[in-house]
C-alpha cells in the first residue's frame, strides 16, 4: 500500500525574514562607508523565539560595538518585537513586515543613530568619498 501526499500543496509564496532585512541593512552601512563602520547581525534563540542584534562595529576602535537594536519573532515571524536605543529600549510591535519597515527606518534614522555613527565615523578617521 502507497501513502499518497497528505500535506497538499507545498507551494508557498517566498517571504522575507526580519533577519534578511536586517543583513541588508547591515551591509549598506559597511558598503557606504567602505568598511569603516561594519554592519554584523547576530543571531541566538530562547526556546522557541528567536532573536536579533543589529550591530555597529568599527574595527579601528579595537572593534568597538554599539547595538543599534534587538528584535524577537517566533518561528511564524510577525509579530515581531523590537527594541532599541533610540527609543529608549521601547518596544514596537510589528504586526508585518511593513510596520518593521517603517520601525527600522525610524530607528536608523533617528537623531541618536546618527550621532552614535557620525561619532564613529570621525574617531575611526574615516574621508567622505569625493564627489
Amino acid at each position: 500500500m502507497t501513502t499518497e501526499n497528505l500535506w497538499g500543496s507545498l507551494d508557498f509564496e517566498p517571504v522575507t525574514t526580519p533577519k534578511s532585512i536586517l543583513e541588508k541593512q547591515a551591509n549598506y552601512l559597511t558598503e557606504r562607508t567602505r568598511g569603516t563602520l561594519q554592519g554584523r547581525v547576530g543571531d541566538q534563540s530562547e526556546g522557541e523565539v528567536f532573536i536579533f542584534d543589529l550591530d555597529i562595529v568599527a574595527p579601528s576602535l579595537n572593534k568597538y560595538r554599539y547595538t543599534v537594536l534587538t528584535v524577537r519573532h517566533t518561528i511564524e515571524l510577525y509579530p515581531i518585537s523590537v527594541f532599541a536605543e533610540a527609543q529608549e529600549n521601547r518596544g514596537v510591535l510589528c504586526h508585518n513586515q511593513a510596520e518593521f519597515e517603517t520601525a527600522l527606518s525610524g530607528i536608523l534614522q533617528a537623531p541618536r543613530t546618527r550621532r552614535v555613527i557620525s561619532a564613529l565615523l570621525s574617531q575611526s578617521g574615516y574621508e567622505p568619498p569625493p564627489f
